[in-house]
């Protein structure tokens, strides 16, 4: 027998703002007599892939040539926000092409997102675009590793992420930046995975100056996680991500570090 009162009672905040709305959550909100209630809405995402360079997946490989994966990535990990992907396709190497579908991305997206032409090659337009349409850049460039050239703008409201063509910066930089504005923009904080001390069981090598997100597979024996090397971390490498569950972070003012170190890790894509 249910008594009235013996859950919560009158003066109690029953859900607060930013939860997730989980059949839990309707169970109890109908309990109390709401038939609806108001909800942040799923933001809708704008993918745009720029360079010459991309091919369709199903297409042959010529000299030159790279099969596009970042699309698929970006998709995948959209969905798995729980937003709503816009997807542009692969857009050639045009300064008025891309200029033309950036400007349409902003009339049907809360969020674009521009993988490729954000390095200094002799075919990157996208910050030239940015400043011809009046978008107002925040920041271009970090001194985070994989993903230096990121570039992130406001429009009107409008948030846009000029992001690294290589697929590990991508899908890093994807993570550090453009997932939390994705939680804010829906209500949800930021999200963020905790960090948790990590010892190294390999060496990892790298440069004093930026700070290094090192994907590994953290392993717990008893009270402790472990973490070991599962490839290259080279910018354009995605099959170290399809070995590795979490991230240490190398601090900028550290280079190489050695087997036996604790830094900071965390578990990734849960």
């Amino acid at each position: 027998m249910y008594f009235y009162g013996e859950e919560i009672r009158k003066g109690d905040l029953a859900l607060e703002r930013g939860t997730a709305i989980r059949p839990a959550e309707i169970g109890f909100m109908a309990s109390l007599g709401y038939s609806s209630v108001n909800i942040y809405g799923s933001p809708k995402i704008a993918i745009l892939l720029t360079g010459d360079e991309l091919v369709d997946i199903e297409s042959s490989l010529t000299h030159g040539k790279i099969r596009n994966s970042n699309g698929y990535s970006l998709k995948a990990m959209i969905d798995n926000v729980s937003a709503v992907a816009i997807s542009y396709g692969i857009i050639p190497d045009d300064k008025k092409i891309i200029k033309f579908k950036i400007e349409d991305a902003l009339k049907r997206a809360d969020i674009v997102i521009i993988s490729g032409g954000a390095s200094a090659g002799d075919y990157d337009f996208v910050e030239d675009v940015l400043e011809e349409i009046g978008a107002h850049v925040k920041f271009s460039g970090v001194a985070v590793k994989p993903g230096k050239p990121v570039t992130f703008a406001e429009y009107h409201n409008k948030l846009i992420f000029s992001l690294p063509g290589n697929p590990l910066s991508l899908i890093n930089s994807f993570e550090e930046f453009v997932k939390p504005a994705i939680y804010k923009m829906m209500g949800r904080g930021s999200q963020n995975h905790s960090e948790f001390p990590v010892i190294l069981r390999d060496d990892f090598h790298g440069k004093i100056g930026r700070e290094k997100n090192i994907y590994v597979k953290i392993v717990k024996h008893g009270e402790k996680y472990y973490a070991f090397q599962t490839g290259s971390q080279c910018s354009n490498t995605l099959y170290t991500l399809t070995r590795s569950n979490g991230v240490v972070i190398v601090p900028k003012d550290y280079g190489s570090v050695k087997a036996g170190s604790v830094l900071n890790g965390k578990f990734i894509f849960r």
